[in-house]
């Protein structure tokens, strides 16, 4: 797919409605911005908008223009006189017709061309000047700002909505939120350097389209383009050699600089914005002025060009840095001019920074494969492949040691390395416990690794028996210790269980730190079920979404493409709870297509929320090949429950909800009994909405008290008279108070029903349980008080749901819940949920509302339209009202949705 040739112009509506309200006042402004900000492109379209107005002339300051005197005013100038006469003809033939005179890049006027602009300025005639950040200007300019226009305006970088459709323009397709994050944070909004990424992403196909969205494939931004000749034209050579130096090294200390670089370098590479000086912990460091650039930079270099810049920074620095990533960086650049390094110091580096400078890591690693000899450097290094997914090497140096009669040291190593590759990348559980059971004897790694194992199996009161186990033994080292309190962790969220995983988090935390060379994917995979704690276990969206989304920038920052998949993946279901899968979407299609060693371990989850999406906005056919895809495809057991829940919702898209929630029901149930408690609560939860009587005795059952109100009710106090629960006996007595008062007609008591959290120590099991207790009894009016209950919460997925459920319960057609939710999740076409038909806008407000999502300003709309600005914003208002909509971005969402609005006459 290949994106639009000319170049697009996005955003600044709001400045753009400010400077064309300058010019008609008369009045002067001066705009200035960093290199390929924009700033030319935005007094084009300043001067568009103002020509059917009154005249215009743009004017463009040059080298070459600037070497005549009015050279800037040649455009205006048509007969050949002396600079005095052409400039006072010029001033009075200005001053009488006042156009607006708009002039890029002014720092590059004559004195003349200058001090006519001054003379216009002090004449009432309105000037739009732009100038590049930090650059020099003649005294006359200096005077317009002092005396005639307020202080300069900076166009600032992109926002996140502008820089998506910037990226949508030019792909020609939504672009996952991934893919936008990442060029964001590769071009800092800068739009000339955006396009530029965009492009070098297509060209080294790291791009891939499928369903109307594109997402990025791999990690680490792509080769630079042509950036550089832009940045570094105008400075000298001494400056760029320095800004080349910064954008290999990233990050070069002062102390190191003052013996490579003149003082005067430093100020030019400042001033001309190649480089900037911070200062951290360690003291005054410089770094690049823009990451796209300082790659550019460095992107063209010969090799002898290379060579001597890396004898410079290894000669600048005798001692190894504080920094760990620069040190690392450090060996690299000595192997590379030809000194000697050892593998273990190979090896140590990329230990390192594996986690935090992947690049780098993969660099050392390189080596590291090349040089090693003897059983235990190619076992270390092989530790590193696997940890880095680059499986293929792994398992050849492998297989090679394998043949050469290993001792018992070495051979329990080489096995529980097989068993961690056979674990994730291989998604063979039952092989990996297979060869760990192999090992007789209580050795703690090997039982760490057979709880990760038990765990993907599905059987998690094995993986908890095995797993507390290891951490109950006191001899065991802290890298089994840690294994374990990651895949124990785990399992407490499968379990659900959370006063366990609770009271596990401080002494995971320090087991983790204590073997951070040894398990680098450690931390990231604890905050990773931190995560899933939030959402799966407590159901708590918000504190979810904000861990989830700052895990998410971190995974950006590290090149993480595992992590950073399934982070994403996490905001993706998310969306869904929020009941938003239009959102979802994008997520999960980026997630599910990325690589990585999280990536590939929880595919079948990515996948069945990709599926769940595609279902829940009206496509079952992409749902349906997704699911059969998923199907053929290897998964571990642990699995098999988002698997099936994923189909379940396709077979109810597709109609057949009685199958589904069959389905559901029959999975759910064999979950719960392997100990997977949070996700079959769930599924049985979902086929409940789907109008199952069997799903809901499944979940009354989970505590062992029978689907009959009132007998539950005399069994739950049975169970907490014999185990003496004083907080449940008291819970269970406002409970029949309660339950009065809601037989009665009380709807605040079934909402204070529901909020009771004392029945049982799982608040989501206690929902679900509720849900199913009132479904039993066709209770509509304890239904509504549920939907309302998970709307609050936010979960608005399973909120209308349960509204439509609680209609089916009464045998009526709408209700007042369900109208009061529906319009907060507009995307969404449950199978259980009648449609609500799609807001009705007025022709006028169709036709503004497009204008609006394709990125017009209001003014432009005005023009384009002749109406008057307020009338615009006025029908805009109403039509965001509508759709239940805040922001232009929002409407180009929802634009995209089929039959997703429709004016008066049906159109």
């Amino acid at each position: 797919m290949l994106r639009s040739p000319r170049r697009t112009f996005i955003g600044r509506n709001t400045l753009i409605d400010e400077l064309s309200a300058a010019g008609e006042a008369d009045e002067c402004r001066l705009v200035t911005g960093p290199p390929g900000i924009g700033r030319s492109m935005l007094l084009a379209r300043v001067a568009a908008l103002s020509r059917p107005k009154r005249a215009v002339h743009e004017l463009v300051g040059t080298r070459g223009a600037a070497s005549m005197p009015l050279g800037a005013f040649l455009p205006v100038v048509d007969r050949v006189e002396t600079t005095f006469e052409a400039a006072t003809r010029v001033r009075l033939t200005l001053l009488k017709s006042r156009p607006l005179v708009t002039v890029d890049d002014a720092h590059l006027l004559d004195e003349v061309s200058a001090g006519l602009l001054l003379e216009l300025a002090r004449g009432g005639v309105p000037l739009l000047v732009s100038v590049p950040e930090g650059a020099a200007v003649d005294e006359a300019i200096e005077a317009i700002e002092q005396h005639f226009s307020p202080p300069r305006t900076a166009i600032p970088p992109l926002t996140a909505a502008e820089l998506a459709r910037l990226v949508r323009e030019t792909l020609g397709a939504v672009p996952d939120p991934t893919l936008v994050a990442l060029v964001r944070r590769w071009s800092q909004g800068v739009p000339r350097y955006v396009v530029e990424i965009v492009d070098s992403l297509l060209h080294a196909h790291r791009i891939g389209f499928e369903a109307g969205h594109a997402f990025v494939l791999g990690s680490g931004p792509p080769e630079a383009g042509d950036s550089a000749a832009l940045m570094t034209r105008r400075v000298s050579p001494g400056a760029v050699r320095l800004a080349r130096l910064v954008g290999l090294a990233h990050t070069l200390p002062m102390t190191a600089v003052r013996g490579i670089a003149t003082p005067a370098a430093v100020e030019e590479a400042e001033a001309a914005g190649l480089v900037e000086m911070q200062v951290d912990g360690e003291g005054a460091v410089l770094v690049a002025g823009h990451p796209w650039v300082a790659r550019s930079v460095v992107a063209g270099l010969t090799g002898g060009s290379r060579l001597e810049l890396v004898q410079t920074l290894v000669d600048a620095f005798p001692h190894s840095p504080r920094d760990p990533v620069l040190s690392a960086r450090l060996v690299g650049w000595r192997h590379e001019i030809g000194r000697h390094v050892a593998v273990d110091e190979l090896i140590t580096a990329v230990s390192r920074v594996q986690a935090a400078a992947p690049a780098e890591a993969d660099g050392l690693l390189d080596v590291a494969v090349e040089r090693a000899s003897g059983p235990n450097e190619r076992l270390r290094v092989a530790t590193l492949l696997a940890h880095r997914l680059r499986i293929n090497e792994a398992e050849l140096l492998l297989a090679e040691l394998s043949e050469t009669g290993l001792s018992a040291e070495p051979q329990r190593t080489l096995d529980l390395l097989r068993a961690f590759v056979l674990l994730f990348p291989a998604n063979d559980p039952a092989r990996a416990a297979e060869l760990l059971q192999a090992h007789p004897g209580d050795d703690p790694l090997i039982h760490a690794q057979l709880t990760g194992a038990l765990l993907q199996l599905g059987d998690i009161s094995a993986a908890i028996r095995v797993g507390v186990g290891v951490l109950a033994d006191d001899s065991a080292p802290a890298l089994a210790q840690a294994h374990a309190a990651v895949a124990l962790s785990a399992a407490y969220v499968q379990a659900g269980n959370v006063d366990a995983y609770d009271a596990l988090r401080a002494r995971r935390a320090q087991l983790l730190a204590e073997a951070a060379d040894e398990f680098p994917e450690g931390p990231e995979a604890m905050v990773f079920i931190d995560e899933s704690a939030l959402l799966e276990t407590r159901e708590s969206l918000d504190a979810a979404h904000t861990l989830t989304r700052t895990s998410f920038e971190r995974s950006l920052a590290r090149e993480d493409e595992g992590m950073r998949a399934q982070h994403a993946h996490l905001l993706a279901r998310i969306a869904l709870e929020r009941g938003a899968p239009c959102e979802a979407l994008p997520l999960a299609l980026g997630a599910a297509a990325s690589d990585g060693l999280w990536a590939r371990a929880f595919r079948a989850w990515t996948t069945a929320t990709l599926i769940e999406s595609l279902a829940l906005i009206g496509r079952t056919e992409e749902a349906e090949q997704r699911r059969a895809e998923v199907a053929a495809r290897r998964r571990a057991p642990l699995h098999d429950i988002d698997v099936a829940r994923a189909t379940a919702v396709v077979s109810a898209a597709g109609g057949d909800l009685t199958e589904a929630a069959e389905r559901l029901t029959a999975a759910a149930t064999q979950a719960v009994a392997r100990g997977q408690l949070t996700r079959g609560r769930y599924a049985l939860d979902q086929a409940v909405r789907y109008g199952s009587d069997a799903a809901a005795r499944v979940l009354l059952r989970i505590r062992g008290v029978a689907a009959n109100g009132p007998l539950t009710r005399s069994q739950m106090l049975a169970h907490a008279w014999l185990e003496r629960d004083g907080t449940v006996l008291d819970a269970i007595a406002g409970d029949l108070a309660l339950d009065q008062a809601v037989r009665y007609g009380s709807d605040a008591a079934a909402r204070v029903l529901l909020r009771i959290r004392g029945v049982a120590a799982n608040g989501p099991l206690t929902r679900s349980q509720m849900l199913a207790h009132a479904w039993l009894e066709r209770d509509g009016t304890v239904l509504d008080a549920i939907a309302g209950d998970l709307a609050e919460r936010g979960l608005l997925w399973r909120a209308v749901e349960t509204a439509a459920l609680a209609m089916r319960a009464r045998g009526v057609a709408e209700s007042e819940t369900l109208a009061r939710l529906r319009p907060r999740c507009p995307t969404l076409k449950s199978p259980v949920v009648p449609e609500d038909p799609p807001p009705v806008l007025t022709a006028r407000e169709t036709e503004l509302a497009a204008l609006a999502a394709a990125g017009r300003t209001d003014a432009e709309i005005a023009a384009e339209t002749r109406l008057s600005i307020r009338t615009v914003q006025t029908h805009l208002s109403n039509a965001y009202h509508k759709l239940g909509i805040r922001s232009r971005a929002e409407l180009a969402l929802r634009l995209d949705e089929p039959s997703g609005l429709r004016t008066q006459q049906g159109t």
